[in-house]
């Protein structure tokens, strides 16, 4: 289900305010499942409320009621509830979030929709994916936390329970093409990183004004561009 990631380039929205302080100096802002979640009632899009939870039901459960001890005396309260979600106030993490372009195709679509949702950030292109992964995994560790990198797998919410974890999101975020860096963090607080500048490796793009091209030393060229 899950799969580790073999990329070509990241892309990262940045917030605008932010962005120099990315690209210049590396610092990279971790924050905590609870702060994603809480961006839900703002914006479902890049909010979520499965966030955190250890378990789900997406859809057809019922919830029924009873005095306490009467286990024959359950009465229905509510048919075909959505999104019942299970939680566990001892597991926390912080995320980093990356927009994956991995294609064996020439050509790498954006959809619309991922610039769409990040309308108000600056985007940056990361050539050396691994390079960069490196590098924050080690400030990760020195950090005293353990990383672990993956690609989102989506899933089609059904009505079956459904266990959870930071890599597993609902089909709706397809197009985000995330992949996840996730550490635990029992103090449950935003973490700021600093890897060093980052600009031998990465630049900043205009997606909706410019394609672009990649090209490697074997000959493979892979364009980017916008849907």
């Amino acid at each position: 289900m899950e799969k580790t990631i073999t990329v070509d380039a990241f892309i990262k929205a940045v917030d605008k305010d932010y962005f120099d302080l990315f690209l210049n100096e590396g610092e990279i802002c971790m924050n905590t499942q609870k702060v994603f979640k809480e961006y839900e009632s703002k914006n479902d899009a890049i909010g979520d409320k499965y966030e955190g939870a250890i378990h789900a039901i997406s859809k057809g459960s019922t919830i029924s009621i009873a005095p306490l001890g009467k286990y024959d005396e359950f009465k229905i309260l509510a048919k075909d509830v959505e999104d019942v979600l299970f939680f566990n106030n001892n597991t926390s993490g912080n995320i980093l979030s990356l927009y994956t372009i991995s294609d064996e195709k020439d050509i790498h679509i954006i959809p619309k929709e991922f610039l769409i949702e990040f309308n108000n950030h600056r985007f940056c292109l990361i050539t050396a994916p691994n390079l960069f992964l490196e590098k924050l995994n080690n400030e990760i560790i020195n950090r005293g936390f353990t990383p672990n990198t993956k690609s989102i797998y989506y899933f089609i919410p059904d009505a079956n329970p459904r266990p959870l974890n930071p890599f597993l999101k609902r089909i709706k975020y397809a197009y985000q093409n995330e992949s996840r860096v996730f550490f635990s963090n029992p103090k449950d607080e935003r973490v700021i990183l600093k890897i060093g500048s980052i600009r031998e490796f990465a630049f900043e793009i205009f997606p909706n004004d410019y394609m672009y091209k990649i090209s490697n030393t074997v000959g493979k060229d892979l364009i980017i561009t916008a849907e």
